[in-house]
């Protein structure tokens, strides 16, 4: 059944086609990246699949996501002050969360590539 991502009231969730509300809309931000839907709620994010499930790749208190570029198919995520990567593709395991920081590739406002230390 398709669904749509809704904003009410400044808040996100899910509704279908229908519009019966699937996913709560309590979120306060969402981002649409490959095959999921990042919603988060204050510092957490959850991951929906279009579908309006939630995939059990666990929630996060941070997660980098590159603002021009949704198609990554890996992204850095922080819980409990440890970082791992999840692959959003395959959306389907909870990432080993052992590093202190990640370094991210980006460009440059001159278009040069580098890295970008979080943690």
């Amino acid at each position: 059944m398709p669904i749509s991502i809704v904003q009410k009231d400044k808040l996100w969730g899910i509704v279908d086609s229908a519009n019966r509300v699937i996913v709560t809309i309590l979120y306060d931000d969402c981002k649409v990246l490959v095959n999921t839907c990042a919603l988060w709620k204050g510092q957490t994010v959850s991951f929906w699949d279009f579908k309006g499930e939630k995939l059990p790749i666990g929630e996060y208190d941070t997660v980098l996501v590159h603002k021009k570029n949704t198609l990554d198919a890996y992204l850095a995520v922080k819980k409990n002050g440890k970082w791992g990567f999840i692959n959003v593709w395959e959306a389907t395991s909870i990432p080993n969360m052992v590093y202190d920081s990640v370094y991210l590739p980006v460009k440059d406002r001159n278009g040069k590539n580098g890295f970008s230390r979080k943690g």
